[in-house]
């Protein structure tokens, strides 16, 4: 007969892990503090429904591997090259200034030197598992707090491999530290030799010859085979599994084919890393906590509280604003998965004894099982506390630092200078608007202040940098960013300064539409549905469907999507308008050389007659004329504001090329 043990224990597992993520989907608490619990009531300390642990450790173990392979796919050289600042800067100041800080407390209480700093290595270290798998469920990880988190994970990862070699020095293990300092160095140079020689030589050509033969199977298992090869030879070095399995993933993301293997990662990094967080939960000891609540409720806020001062340290040297200092410090301050197989290694070389290595652990988890809790709160109490008067000096900083901008008006403010805002000042500098730049990344704004961009550093959420950048006399903002936080306290505070500004805000998902329509904003566009859009525009291209066709379909698309997603309650415009009378549109035509309507008035084109078409306006140079009369003769480089059905608009637009 069968041996069923490990079936019937995962049947525990993913029945009671339903139950309970379910129960905490309803009031609204994040999934992995389910799965926590779930570990915490099926584990040895809890029930003990389960007996086949270690098996349950390396399913974990498979979860944290493919959470990092998934990461490295979705990532690239390129992307990393770009974060070396967020990396080695914000990264070494958190790692030292932990690890100091703690080794001097632990010194200050009684224990020695090697133990002191060896507690300094486990206090330095944060989840990557957990902040990575919180980023992406809350679609933060291209904000300027996830790419900074991301980046010091990233060092943190990389650091443990040198605590690991200098883990038998505090042991008193090692008789020659030039030897290892030595190895530890060939460890980092054959790893970069190792990650170029993949990149550029090996990994392209072999992933294009799977693919080739376009048997799915094959290509998943070499995909597998890549990552197993890569964390074997990680592990063979005494490097972490996680950084490995990270490695693995970026020689992969530099092929063609880096999609296609996400898409195979993916379902198994969700069921795999949902067995991480049980297995950690498994390790909260209840009666050892009871037993030894002073030391533990003590060392949970020592831990909370120095992580979170290092971490706002690393994150001000790195020049951002006091709510992303805040919001970074709240989100990291938890201890990591890997200082649980550091303290193993302290344990077994006897730098720390079995009491002090539970407690660690205790916690540990009890770090971990709040930070998706106080991960909800943190854009919040960042958003509070960065607004306080005793940081107002240091959040107006763009005011001292910087040439104050040229006396603005009527012009156009865009908040973020990522691909968006990029493309948006390109279009804006061809038609001659006027518009200022805020931007958070100091580099980004050092460097496009070189060339000459109108960008300034600053916090939009901020009322005294909006008011720097004239918000009051603007026309327009643009909210260019992926931060859903950050958007509403930035809609807020400029409707608050000046009620008339039109406010055009980016958004990730549809959903989250009518709360920043709420708040004020007049247009909001979510990328869901504008994707949907180009998806449906290519397949009926591919179809040949004609152009004109697809563009009058896609008008009432976006007439009919965009009008069920807005509040009733909004101001109207013309534009506005004419979304809710079917078929009609207002369109703006620039009358150029090619045009035969120059030296022409109004009565002579007869455009009403021709196209049954209202001409609302003429803008010629900074001025409009309103309902032009027949008279009105047509200049070059004027532009006529129509009104009318969208085929006619179409019609027009056509007869005009």
């Amino acid at each position: 007969m069968h041996d069923t043990s490990l079936i019937l224990d995962l049947l525990i597992v993913f029945t009671l892990s339903i139950a309970v993520v379910y129960i905490f989907n309803r009031i609204k608490i994040p999934p992995i503090v389910g799965f926590l619990l779930t570990g915490l009531l099926i584990g040895p300390n809890g029930f003990h429904l389960i007996g086949m642990e270690e098996e349950v450790e390396i399913f974990a173990e498979i979860g944290v591997i493919l959470i990092l392979f998934s990461i490295g796919i979705d990532f690239s050289v390129s992307k990393l090259l770009n974060m070396k600042r967020n990396i080695i800067l914000g990264g070494s100041v958190q790692v030292l200034s932990t690890i100091a800080v703690i080794a001097l407390i632990s010194y200050g209480i009684g224990f020695e030197v090697n133990v002191a700093i060896f507690l300094g290595f486990l206090v330095a270290l944060s989840s990557t598992a957990i902040i990575l798998k919180l980023l992406i469920s809350n679609g933060a990880l291209e904000t300027p707090q996830g790419k900074i988190s991301l980046g010091i994970l990233i060092f943190q990862d990389i650091i443990i491999l040198p605590m690991f070699l200098v883990t038998p020095l505090l042991a008193g293990m090692s008789e020659n530290i030039v030897l290892s300092v030595v190895l530890l160095i060939a460890k980092i140079v054959g790893i970069l030799a190792f990650l170029y020689i993949s990149i550029k030589f090996v990994m392209p050509k072999l992933i294009f010859a799977v693919a080739k033969t376009r048997i799915k199977e094959l290509f998943f298992f070499i995909i597998i085979l890549i990552a197993l090869v890569v964390v074997w030879l990680s592990s063979v070095l005494g490097i972490s599994l996680a950084l490995g399995a990270f490695l693995a993933g970026l020689i992969i993301s530099e092929s063609d084919y880096s999609h296609e293997a996400l898409s195979f990662v993916e379902p198994m990094r969700d069921v795999f890393g949902s067995i991480f967080f049980i297995s950690i939960g498994m390790l909260f000891d209840v009666s050892l906590v009871i037993e030894n609540w002073e030391f533990v409720l003590f060392g949970t806020l020592i831990v909370l509280i120095v992580k979170f001062f290092s971490l706002s340290l690393a994150v001000f040297f790195l020049g951002y604003p006091i709510r992303i200092i805040i919001l970074v410090g709240l989100m990291l301050a938890q201890i990591g998965e890997f200082s649980f197989v550091l303290s193993k290694i302290g344990l077994d070389s006897g730098i720390i004894s079995f009491d002090i290595y539970s407690k660690v652990i205790a916690v540990a988890v009890i770090s971990m099982l709040f930070t998706p809790l106080y991960f909800e709160f943190a854009p919040k109490i960042a958003l509070a506390i960065g607004n306080l008067k005793i940081f107002e000096k240091y959040n107006n900083r763009a005011k001292t630092e910087a040439e104050p901008p040229k006396k603005l008006s009527n012009h156009m403010i865009i908040v973020g200078f990522g691909l968006n805002g990029r493309n948006l000042t390109k279009a804006a500098s061809i038609a001659g608007l006027e518009y200022i730049v805020l931007e958070m990344n100091p580099i980004t704004v050092k460097n496009e202040k070189e060339n000459g961009e109108p960008i300034h550093f600053g916090d939009a959420s901020n009322e005294a940098i909006l008011e720097f950048v004239s918000v009051k006399k603007a026309k327009i903002l643009v909210i260019a960013i992926s931060d859903p936080t950050s958007t509403r306290a930035i809609i807020a505070q400029a409707k608050n300064i000046n009620p008339d500004i039109y406010i055009i805000a980016r958004t990730r998902f549809v959903q989250e539409v009518q709360a920043l329509y709420t708040l004020g904003a007049d247009e909001v566009i979510p990328e869901e549905f504008e994707t949907s859009i180009e998806i449906f525009t290519r397949v009926l291209t591919k179809y040949l469907i004609p152009r004109q066709e697809i563009e009058r379909l896609v008008n009432d698309i976006r007439s009919d999507g965009y009008d069920m997603l807005r509040s009733i309650s909004r101001r109207t415009s013309y534009t506005d308008i004419a979304e809710h009378i079917p078929h009609f549109d207002v369109c703006s035509i620039r009358i150029t050389d090619k045009h035969h309507f120059i030296g022409k008035s109004l009565n002579e084109l007869k455009i009403r007659n021709r196209y049954e078409l209202t001409v609302l306006a003429v803008k010629r140079g900074s001025e409009y004329i309103a309902n032009p009369q027949a008279e009105e003769v047509i200049a070059k480089d004027d532009i006529l504001i129509t009104w009318g059905e969208r085929k006619q608009i179409s019609e027009f637009n056509t007869d005009l090329e």
